[in-house]
């Protein structure tokens, strides 16, 4: 039999983007489609394009307004207070960030040649197992709450300390008083975080 070839992966993670994003050319209606909380919001501020015209384009509770004479996006600036919760400065997902991102390596894992034990060979050519390569991507948190005989006044949050944004939420709409409920996320593990518990 023959000795398997090694191979070293075919690319290397995207990096987070930072530039401003790039859509397909635009009808001159769907360049005029933004995202805000308000019509004056939007019109002055023209922070991220909506092209389908669908709220599910804008971050958060944003809305998408249509005919606001934006042309250009211009973001939600560099003061990382300013971005909505979960997004960049361009109100981009970050979780969908991470998502594409295990899917890339999950891509670069299937043409690498595999190891025994589930081992790959990663961008610096060093054999690591999936797990580990997992963890260079995220880190997987689980928070358990219980409350206590006021459930109605817990709630917690995780923020990320670098730009201030929620990253993970919790409401006191499915605890109840004595019984433990559990909540796992994947953090993007370049960033750090701090863990926030409200009883009030």
């Amino acid at each position: 039999t023959n000795e398997p070839t090694m191979q070293g992966p075919t690319g290397s993670p995207t990096p987070m983007p930072t530039g401003r994003p790039t859509h397909a050319p635009l009808s001159a209606i769907q360049a005029g489609f933004f995202c805000g909380t308000s019509w004056s919001d939007t019109t002055s501020l023209c922070k991220k394009r909506c092209p389908s015209g669908e709220n599910t384009e804008c971050p958060g509770d944003e809305t998408c307004f249509a005919y606001t004479g934006c042309s250009t996006e211009n973001g939600y600036g560099s003061d990382p207070s300013k971005w909505v919760p979960g997004y960049n400065e361009w109100g981009n997902s970050i979780a969908e960030y991470v998502a594409q991102l295990q899917k890339e390596e999950e891509a670069n894992a299937s043409a690498n040649n595999n190891r025994p034990g589930g081992a790959t060979v990663n961008q610096a050519g060093n054999t690591v197992n999936e797990a580990e390569e997992q963890q260079q991507l995220c880190r997987q948190t689980k928070v358990t709450i219980t409350a206590d005989n006021w459930p109605q006044e817990t709630t917690w949050n995780i923020i990320d300390i670098e730009t201030g944004n929620n990253v993970v939420t919790g409401n006191n709409d499915d605890l109840s008083a004595g019984t433990p409920i559990s909540k796992s996320s994947c953090l993007p593990s370049w960033a750090c975080y701090q863990f926030t518990i409200n009883d009030a």
